[in-house]
């Protein structure tokens, strides 16, 4: 654990020693703050208090790690893009319903672990380079079937909306019922519907407009 920042916690893999495994050891911890959140969220609830959500996001690259500051007061962390990156994803999940959001360099390295649903292409604020996003959302042996067939819809969905094809996509979207997916159909079918200015090619990526 890095340090705690207003109602945040920052943590990081990988370093003082080296891990091999540290985006798989992110997205476990990542998993099991959530399912955490299921037995909190039931004691809440039970004692009249309401619910608590946290978005957590992840991010895996090169970052400058170690004693940042003067000789008077400094802090051992981690700065970088990669790093911004990760914070630009937790808030990321706002706009996409999600609750663990992570970039393509950390899906190649887990994806093998744990079951991956890929969002989208965007780009975030403060970043010029756009990245594929996907949610985490368990581990293999917690797939359903009914979640599989979400998923498989969703999938098949996005394909039809980076063509451009915005009506076919909010039904298939709509079509597969979860949250995520509707909110990608309502983006659509606004994007099927706005006239107000002359159409422009469409490159697929969603620009994020706040952190």
């Amino acid at each position: 654990v890095d340090k705690f920042e207003g109602d945040a916690i920052i943590a990081f893999w990988g370093a003082p020693l080296k891990l091999e495994d540290h985006a798989v050891r992110a997205c476990s911890a990542a998993l099991s703050c959530q399912r955490a959140h299921i037995d909190m969220n039931r004691q809440f609830t039970g004692e009249g208090y309401p619910e608590i959500h946290t978005r957590i996001g992840l991010s895996s690259g090169y970052m400058v790690v170690g004693n940042m500051g003067s000789s008077r007061r400094f802090d051992y962390t981690a700065i970088g893009s990669a790093v911004n990156l990760g914070s630009r994803l937790e808030g990321a999940n706002k706009v996409y319903g999600t609750s663990i959001m992570v970039p393509e360099d950390t899906f190649s390295i887990a994806e093998n672990h744990f079951v991956f649903r890929e969002l989208d292409t965007i780009r975030v604020v403060g970043q010029q380079k756009p990245v594929t996003v996907y949610e985490l959302i368990c581990a293999p042996d917690e797939l359903t079937d009914d979640l599989e067939t979400i998923l498989k819809r969703y999938s098949d969905a996005l394909k039809l909306y980076r063509t451009g094809d915005s009506n076919k996509a909010a039904e298939l979207f709509s079509s597969a019922g979860d949250s995520t997916s509707l909110i990608m159909a309502e983006r659509c079918r606004k994007m099927a519907e706005d006239t107000s200015h002359e159409p422009v090619e469409w490159d697929g990526v969603f620009n994020l407009s706040s952190k």
